[in-house]
């Protein structure tokens, strides 16, 4: 299986995966840390020390850096799999997950930050990675119909709006466009699913917020995706901003 720790490594042979946890609660901190209410703007710290995530509270002196992070990768875990088992929705308006993974999770506004939002981008990566390449082990019969659809609709949407980046990455799936596209996918299928997980991924209205994810993942990779293609896809993939 295709891991996201792995990918540039193995998928398209290189080491440049941005590793969040390292970053974030580490001396090297590459951008700060974003939290939004759900419905809102996410706005970057304006703080000197970048806001803390209650998963690292040991930045501020407690060493349970290990109990903390294995919280954050279960809740990640429960928010995967109401992704991966929830029926299609009688009426695609209705295909916004967020209240269910919530409450599977038992998250509060505040705790949908951008580590959880990583955590969640790259946990479905990996179950992405096999199908996306075509593995012949590749096994799509345990996803509900509200993930197959969203799936379907992200790929066939890149197929037509960013097409060359899409032929160049199925011909040479060991390069970092194999990469982009993955992400790109699973993007997609979040825009439709879980919407508040790409805002606090630093994916504003108007492009990416200052300091975050996205910011970075732009900085990286733009030369893939044209300037504006990926807010026009997110938006098409039924992404609002509200």
């Amino acid at each position: 299986m295709i891991v996201p720790e792995s990918l540039l490594s193995c998928f398209c042979g290189a080491e440049l995966q941005h590793q969040p946890e390292n970053h974030h609660c580490g001396n090297n901190l590459k951008y700060t840390l974003i939290n939004e209410k759900p419905g809102l703007e996410p706005v970057p710290s304006t703080a000197a020390t970048p806001r803390l995530h209650p998963a690292c509270p040991y930045l501020d002196g407690n060493d349970n850096k290990n109990d903390d992070d294995d919280e954050l990768t279960r809740r990640a875990d429960r928010i995967l799999t109401v992704l991966l088992t929830a029926p299609r929705p009688a009426d695609p308006s209705e295909a916004d997950l967020t209240s269910g993974a919530a409450a599977a999770a038992g998250l509060r506004a505040q705790d949908w930050t951008s580590y959880l939002a990583e955590r969640v981008l790259h946990a479905l990566e990996r179950k992405l990675g096999d199908v996306l390449a075509e593995h012949s082990s590749a096994d799509r019969s345990g996803w509900g119909g509200a993930l197959a659809d969203a799936y379907d609709y992200a790929v066939e949407l890149i197929k037509r709006e960013l097409r060359e980046l899409w032929e160049y990455a199925k011909a040479h799936p060991y390069e970092t466009a194999a990469t982009v596209l993955l992400t790109l996918v699973s993007l997609g299928v979040l825009a439709r699913l879980l919407p508040l997980i790409v805002r606090a991924l630093g994916f504003g209205e108007l492009g990416p917020i200052e300091g975050s994810f996205a910011a970075w993942w732009q900085r990286l990779y733009g030369g893939y995706v044209p300037k504006g293609s990926l807010w026009s896809f997110l938006q098409r993939m039924g992404m609002t901003w509200k």
